[in-house]
């Protein structure tokens, strides 16, 4: 004969393992812990007087973004262009928590051009945004000129061989250099 501890016991076994309390249920657990995160890159319209001409010679190709949390890099790619002032990139079905964001707008020669970061809260069923605004990526350009005995004044043009290459962008035009 059964007893009336096991005709107790049974339903309640019964009911955990179909609500996902016992995690008899497999993946029940992970539905729970995911949501996704929209990141909005801004792109400025206008990168100051001496950065801007540069600028406008500059054919935009993409946005790499990275997450990132407990050592775990997330990286997603959507194609832009010169008209672009912003884009958005979805990164849907991930885990909960506090990431971090950081971006980088590419040109057609690969260089970054534009980069920023942020971080973002993902909570469990929901979508969040976040915002990353972006500054244009600093560059250092050194230029060594020997002293040459009886050199004579002119004008001296710096130009790289590779047209595709962004330091060709940057040529620079020094006027009666005196050596």
């Amino acid at each position: 004969m059964i007893s009336k501890r096991l005709l107790l016991v049974v339903p309640v076994i019964l009911a955990m393992a179909l609500s996902g309390c016992g995690k008899l249920v497999p993946g029940q657990d992970n539905v729970a812990q995911k949501g996704s995160l929209s990141v909005v890159i801004k792109i400025p319209a206008d990168a100051g007087m001496s950065a801007q001409s540069f600028l406008d010679e500059i054919d935009l190709d993409r946005v790499e973004v990275t997450l990132s949390k407990d050592g775990t890099p997330i990286t997603e790619t959507a194609v832009i262009n010169d008209n672009d002032s912003s884009a958005v990139i979805e990164f849907p079905d991930i885990t909960v928590g506090e990431w971090t964001v950081s971006a980088v707008v590419k040109d057609t020669g690969d260089y970054d051009i534009y980069s920023g970061t942020g971080s973002g809260v993902v909570t469990a069923g929901t979508s969040s945004t976040v915002v990353v605004g972006m500054n244009v990526v600093s560059a250092t350009v050194t230029i060594t000129v020997q002293q040459v005995a009886d050199a004579d004044s002119g004008t001296v043009e710096l130009v790289l061989a590779d047209e595709s290459d962004i330091a060709a962008r940057l040529r620079m035009l020094m006027k009666n250099l005196y050596v």
